[in-house]
């Protein structure tokens, strides 16, 4: 759709747009990139009574695009504020993975008055990658709990924390409950002063990596596609050197690249033999696989779970009852946890919410 510049020839009050255009500078420095994203915001409280509005333009800093500030309108609606005599704020930056495509960062309110940090592609719209609860943090200790999102924005001394304590993206605590498989000889390791390793491929948003380290004390290893997309994360993860280490836990995160095959996880790619054998040579003798799996089909699933049959000893299934969200799980060993009151089991169950773990099922 073409875009209509009449759009901007007036001030609309708080009117909010984005678009991407074709990078025709393209330096191999600044803005190195084939598209930029546009960001117009007209302020809801600034006029010009002599009718020439003040416009101020700026190039995001680098290295900064996907910072709440510059990618969000909340963050845009707040550096708005920091210039009150400022009429329209246009933010130019190369909001554009190379794999992901363009995505947004978006702060919305749920009925039940809760906040959440959403991160979106644009090449599934209507499908939520990942989200974290955001909590109002006022600067100078008043606060006023009753006001809504659109409020909170409108206030300088208001700055938004995420929490990676809580998770509430429908699958991923069933995805954590799938270490209880696991729980016993891994609390006797941690006694034994070893710190459990996590291999999360598929980052998102951050909060599984995030949950792990602050919520688990797992020593986190996030692998992301996109690097843009994972420097958008606040998450805390740990580089190893070549990968030459093995995990406990290994999560696999991915969905679909094809918009026009619908929603589906894992990508058909992985559904293979050789790389479930990749994987488990990453994996302790105690480890575990743990895959979101959204089957577009009946026979993808099916062939899926034969094939974790086939290399790993024994599969298990957690139904999230999801928008036909399944959580698999394959273990390397035979081994069946029975360390149900053991200080990480309890730790575990601490912040579960849920009866996840009672749940699972061998296939």
């Amino acid at each position: 759709m073409a875009l209509d510049l009449s759009t901007f020839e007036a001030l609309t009050p708080s009117q909010f747009i984005t678009f991407t255009i074709p990078n025709t500078v393209n330096h191999r420095c600044y803005l190195h990139t084939p598209l930029l994203r546009i960001a117009v915001l007209d302020s809801p409280i600034a006029t010009a009574d002599d009718g020439s509005p003040t416009i101020a333009a700026m190039i995001v800093p680098e290295h900064r695009e996907t910072d709440w500030n510059f990618c969000t309108e909340s963050g845009h609606l707040q550096l708005l504020f920091n210039f009150s005599n400022i009429s329209r704020l246009i933010l130019i930056d190369r909001f554009v993975g190379p794999f992901v495509g363009e995505f947004l960062v978006e702060d919305v309110e749920l009925e039940s008055k809760e906040l959440r940090r959403r991160l979106r592609f644009k090449r599934m719209p209507n499908l939520i990658q990942s989200q974290v609860p955001i909590i109002p943090n006022f600067r100078d200790g008043v606060c006023n709990l009753e006001l809504d999102l659109p409020s909170l924005r409108k206030m300088k001394n208001v700055q938004f924390e995420v929490d990676t304590g809580t998770l509430v993206q429908p699958y991923l605590t069933p995805m954590v409950s799938g270490i209880f498989l696991i729980v016993s000889p891994l609390n006797k390791q941690i006694q034994q002063g070893y710190t459990p390793r996590a291999l999360c491929l598929g980052v998102g948003g951050g909060a599984l990596v995030s949950f792990l380290s602050t919520k688990l004390g797992f020593e986190v290893v996030g692998v992301e596609a996109d690097e843009i997309v994972l420097s958008d994360t606040n998450d805390t993860h740990v580089k190893i050197d070549g990968l030459d280490v093995k995990f406990d836990v290994i999560m696999l995160d991915l969905d679909s690249n094809e918009a026009r095959s619908g929603i589906s996880a894992p990508p058909i790619e992985f559904v293979n033999r050789s790389v479930f054998q990749a994987t488990i040579s990453l994996l302790h003798n105690h480890g575990i696989l743990i895959i979101n799996v959204i089957p577009p089909d009946e026979l993808f699933y099916e062939t899926l779970v034969q094939e974790l049959q086939d290399v790993f000893h024994k599969v298990y299934e957690l139904d999230v009852k999801n928008d036909g969200n399944i959580v698999l799980m394959a273990t390397v060993s035979p081994f069946v946890s029975n360390g149900h009151d053991s200080a990480f089991s309890k730790k575990l169950r601490a912040v579960i919410v849920g009866s996840y773990m009672e749940s699972i099922v061998e296939l």
